[in-house]
């Protein structure tokens, strides 16, 4: 008898553990760590618009359904909802990711619970896009501002793979009448290389990788520049300007998670650092004096403790603002 008791109270906890709820039937609902404004900041970051929707614009949203583990983690994603097969796999994909829930509880304990959330696509039509040539085909005036093609003083032709990253040659020509006159190209090139990150293999030595480029004779890059392991997973990204400055650099780890990103402007550098459950570590911006140099972070004084905090800065309220626990 006593056996079969503990046997029974075994079982019921068991499956006590085991139940998925819904976010009503618990006492304390499961939420991302640091609130919404961290998660989407997460999913803004390591989301990728397929191609065939950045090319044709999209704005919508993919509605998914998953439970939170009593560890953090999120499973059984499944789309409510959603825009099509490419996008609705990009979302599962970035919300799969993410392992940084706190979970919700029920008398004491954490349980699983049912999480509904939309992960939102947004992104303007690019008429540019040469289907037939699969390449971005972009106009712009003596002053290489963008215009219309019936204007357009230079021609710029850049070939791209399925995933939207440079495949060939960046062609530029110059309009002469009804002609267009080769100027001349920033040469493709896929280069071996040894890559070495301090959030790929840390303790070990570099990694054989390749690194896919568009660069003239100055070595100046004129299209985004990626790394890839041979596997084909991503390890870094540069995004180039048309005035050939970096303005957004990514850093990856072999789960293809953003662990490390630069928003790089003219008078700010903007750096966010992420654990790898997707926790966010560290988040600080650096002013950039006259001579193109990062400056000490501006003093910032922060209410609370651990990885979230709310911050006030320069006199303003930072509602999502986090610090760098030094952990």
């Amino acid at each position: 008898m006593k056996k079969l008791l503990t046997l029974l109270l075994f079982s019921g906890a068991q499956a006590f553990a085991q139940q998925v709820y819904l976010p009503h039937e618990v006492e304390k609902q499961a939420e991302p760590a640091g609130g919404l404004t961290v998660l989407n900041q997460f999913i803004s970051s390591n989301l990728h618009i397929p191609l065939p929707n950045s090319v044709k614009g999209v704005n919508g949203r993919v509605y998914l359904k998953g439970v939170v583990q009593p560890d953090g983690s999120m499973s059984d994603i499944e789309v409510t909802r959603g825009i099509d097969t490419l996008c609705n796999a990009a979302a599962v994909r970035v919300l799969a990711m993410y392992k940084a829930w706190k979970p919700a509880m029920l008398r004491g304990e954490r349980v699983r619970q049912a999480v509904f959330f939309p992960v939102t696509f947004k992104a303007e039509a690019k008429p540019t896009y040469d289907e037939a040539r699969h390449a971005f085909v972009d106009y712009f005036n003596e002053a290489f501002v963008p215009i219309d093609s019936a204007r357009a003083k230079y021609r710029r032709t850049m070939p791209v793979d399925d995933l939207g990253f440079v495949a060939g040659d960046v062609a530029y020509e110059e309009s002469k009448g009804k002609k267009w006159k080769k100027l001349g190209a920033a040469k493709f090139a896929k280069t071996q290389i040894r890559y070495k990150s301090r959030f790929i293999n840390p303790d070990a030595d570099s990694i054989p990788a390749y690194r896919i480029s568009a660069r003239d004779y100055n070595e100046a890059s004129h299209a985004t520049e990626v790394t890839f392991d041979s596997d084909g997973r991503m390890l870094s990204y540069v995004e180039y300007g048309i005035d050939g400055k970096a303005s957004v650099v990514k850093d990856y780890d072999l789960n293809g998670m953003v662990r490390r990103q630069q928003l790089l402007t003219d008078s700010l550098v903007t750096e966010v650092y992420w654990d790898s459950n997707g926790q966010i570590r560290a988040h600080r911006d650096f002013p950039v004096n006259k001579t193109g140099v990062k400056e000490d972070p501006p003093t910032t004084k922060c209410l609370g403790s651990g990885w979230y905090a709310i911050c006030e800065k320069r006199g303003g309220l930072l509602e999502s603002g986090w610090r760098n626990t030094g952990r």
